[in-house]
């Protein structure tokens, strides 16, 4: 949204705040603006998540994933509904997405291997080992969930900035099916 140009934003984005449809920002302001709000929004979300058992987290998540999608899909004065948007600006290439994810691949093994990441570990392992041993399970996995929605929103603002248009059905189960089962 903060890389369109504002004067499509006013007749394609109509549900937009004035503040957010005048606004035109270039790559890096959008990224670090895209970062930030997806740890704002990881922080939120997390007060609430990290506290619940590894099952019903990985559940809550998915629904997450369920709300998010349906509110992208039929909110159509600020995301254009199953559109989508378009007209992105095409500022990436793929040097700077190279360099995007090996920044990405270097900040996840530094902090695998931080004293949170080690943590983390712990409590992945046998949360009931670790917090035995004082390790603050909630704490670390909240890190964890912040830190990861950080990389993923500048990956998702470096990516939108590579392509012309985007839709919510992109993002859907037939990517996260693949994902998951990749991993």
């Amino acid at each position: 949204w903060v890389t369109i140009d504002p004067s499509l934003k006013s007749y394609m984005l109509t549900g937009l705040p004035d503040w957010l449809a005048n606004t035109e920002w270039g790559f890096l302001p959008a990224v670090t603006v895209a970062i930030l709000a997806g740890g704002t929004a990881a922080l939120l979300l997390g007060v609430v998540l990290m506290r619940m058992k590894e099952t019903a987290m990985a559940m809550s998540t998915m629904a997450l994933l369920v709300m998010a999608h349906g509110i992208y899909n039929n909110w159509g004065a600020v995301t254009r509904g199953t559109e989508g948007i378009y007209a992105l600006p095409v500022r990436t290439n793929i040097w700077i997405a190279f360099a995007a994810a090996a920044l990405a691949v270097l900040v996840a093994l530094a902090f695998k291997y931080s004293h949170v990441g080690l943590r983390l570990q712990a409590s992945r392992d046998d949360s009931l080992s670790a917090q035995t041993v004082g390790v603050s399970v909630v704490r670390v996995r909240m890190a964890a969930w912040v830190l990861s929605a950080m990389v993923s929103a500048g990956a998702g603002s470096i990516w939108a900035q590579y392509n012309l248009a985007m839709a919510p059905g992109q993002f859907y189960w037939a990517q996260v099916l693949s994902v998951l089962s990749m991993l």
